[in-house]
């Protein structure tokens, strides 16, 4: 009874191999349809509105945010108010608006290889709603 169990095995193991699609020199992956990140970042989107009140005002964590800084794993959103001007950073990359620092961009560029800064993920709501966070090569934020 042992053999036929091995034997039972080894078929199921070699049907699976045998069920590979072959496509000669042809990509057998479907298109994508989803956009890269950058491109969706390269489009249309929202300055920041004024906030309300000072310091930390909210925080999106690792599990709600997939995040294109330096080190992408255990980042938070992190949104600031600063004289009524929402500031955006990754916890894990510079942020001159943790010490109560000031300045004229609304976002931090540490840590970002490209514009490309967050988005939302697993049914997590955003700031103000927004899914998508967007740092431009000036320091200014753009959402969606």
């Amino acid at each position: 009874m042992v053999r036929h169990g091995w034997v039972a095995v080894f078929l199921v193991g070699g049907c699976g191999a045998r069920a590979e699609l072959y496509c000669g020199d042809e990509d057998c992956s479907p298109p994508s349809t989803q956009t890269s990140r950058e491109e969706e970042c390269s489009g249309e989107l929202a300055p920041a509105p004024p906030c309300d009140g000072v310091g930390l005002v909210f925080s999106l964590p690792d599990e709600c945010l997939d995040d294109g800084g330096e080190t992408d794993v255990g980042d938070v959103l992190e949104v600031y108010c600063i004289d009524g001007q929402a500031r955006f950073c990754l916890s894990h990359e510079t942020c001159p608006w943790r010490d109560g620092g000031a300045g004229a961009t609304s976002c931090s560029r540490g840590g970002l290889a490209s514009t490309y800064m967050a988005n939302t993920i697993n049914d997590c709501s955003g700031w103000l709603d927004h899914e998508l966070y967007c740092c431009s090569m000036d320091g200014e934020i753009g959402l969606r």
